[in-house]
């Protein structure tokens, strides 16, 4: 019941937070559309009356600007692309240097919750271990390859190089309350094996890796 109670928390906080992180980028974006107007007739004036230099800082600008706002993913998937834009700026305001590749070919015939969970599991988990290193060493890596009939992924973040194992070799949660805490990489093995893969733990350097390879059951 503990668990279960645990984990509906953590999902509402999520929802809550998502909720908030999307209001205030449409609220955003509805500024944007308001001046895009005027924007667009001072480009055409500056063009027309050949001052090409103020255009070009205008250009650099409005990228810099749209760098500040935030680091959204695209990749049609709207389960992905939510819950990986979101913790990405989530481990930005942690000050964690995060680098990402996707590469999405075809639908992924993953359920969004399933994403979401699976994700949502693999960021938290990294976060938490870079935020116990110095801003400096903070690091987070994803990795995405989805084809048409499976998803691979990896994520590897910067860690103290300390793990904590059972008797069986199996990773165990540093947080003092070790009942109701563990869950996120009990809860990626379970999705992998819903979806018939499995998952690899690895240490490389100072750097923690979990790869994952899941197959769309529809194309098996």
């Amino acid at each position: 019941m503990k668990r279960m109670c645990e984990s509906i928390r953590r999902r509402n906080e999520y929802y809550r937070s998502l909720y908030e992180d999307i209001r205030r980028r449409e609220k955003a974006l509805g500024r944007i559309r308001h001046e895009l107007g005027n924007l667009f007739v001072l480009q055409m004036s500056y063009l027309e009356s050949g001052r090409y230099e103020e255009l070009r800082r205008l250009y650099l600008n409005m990228i810099e600007s749209l760098r500040a706002s935030g680091t959204v993913i695209h990749t049609g998937n709207i389960g992905l692309d939510s819950i990986v834009s979101f913790k990405l700026r989530q481990a930005r305001q942690r000050r964690i240097d995060a680098a990402w590749e996707i590469r999405v070919g075809g639908r992924i015939l993953i359920g969004d919750r399933d994403i979401n969970s699976l994700m949502g599991n693999l960021f938290d988990n990294a976060v938490e271990a870079c935020t116990r290193l110095p801003r400096d060493r903070r690091k987070i890596c994803l990795k995405i390859t989805s084809s048409e009939t499976a998803f691979y992924f990896q994520m590897a973040n910067s860690f103290d190089g300390y793990l904590c194992r059972n008797r069986r070799g199996e990773l165990l949660s540093r947080k003092p309350d070790k009942k109701n805490h563990g869950i996120g990489m009990k809860t990626v093995r379970r999705i992998a094996r819903k979806y018939c893969g499995d998952i690899r733990i690895e240490q490389q350097e100072d750097m923690f890796v979990v790869k994952g390879l899941l197959y769309f059951r529809d194309k098996l």
